[in-house]
């Protein structure tokens, strides 16, 4: 529902407000990719019973966890994917990749995403907003990023994701 960095017009709430009230008395169920917290308020309170994404700046408030409480929506928190010290098939050229890859894109992912430094900041803020939603309510889902880019594959990015949860 974000403006992805400014990147694009955000989703308006009426609109978002609309298709949730809709999708509810047709017994659908909403799911919304919100990934910054003002977004998560937003789509919580405009009725989502199922959120994409993690939050991790600014820290995770009172108010979201108690929307959380109240609500209890289910939640995929996406985050294996984005923790560069979590072990990647493609960064130890294991067969899975390195046969199946192309060269060049192969070539572009070992130069590019498997030389990232660990960030125990970033760590320490995933961990603490995925206990936080988690004591609040949060009913996990599994669910990736896979597919987004090309190091990101379908399949093992689900085992990182449980790894990352553990």
């Amino acid at each position: 529902i974000g403006d992805r960095n400014e990147s694009y017009p955000a989703m308006p709430h009426q609109v978002y407000e609309a298709i949730s009230d809709e999708a509810h008395k047709n017994n659908i169920r909403v799911h919304a990719h919100a990934m910054t917290l003002r977004d998560q308020k937003d789509i919580v309170r405009a009725g989502a019973d199922l959120l994409v994404h993690i939050v991790t700046n600014p820290k995770l408030d009172d108010e979201i966890l108690a929307l959380v409480r109240e609500k209890r929506p289910y939640w995929v928190p996406s985050i294996g994917q984005g923790v560069p010290s979590l072990r990647r098939e493609v960064c130890e050229n294991e067969p899975f990749t390195s046969l199946v890859l192309p060269a060049n894109i192969l070539a572009d992912i070992l130069k590019t995403e498997c030389r990232q430094a660990p960030n125990p900041e970033r760590e320490a803020a995933l961990r603490a907003s995925f206990t936080a939603m988690r004591n609040a309510g949060a009913r996990v889902v599994l669910g990736t990023d896979a597919g987004i880019r090309p190091s990101k594959t379908f399949g093992s990015a689900d085992h990182h994701e449980l790894t990352t949860f553990v």
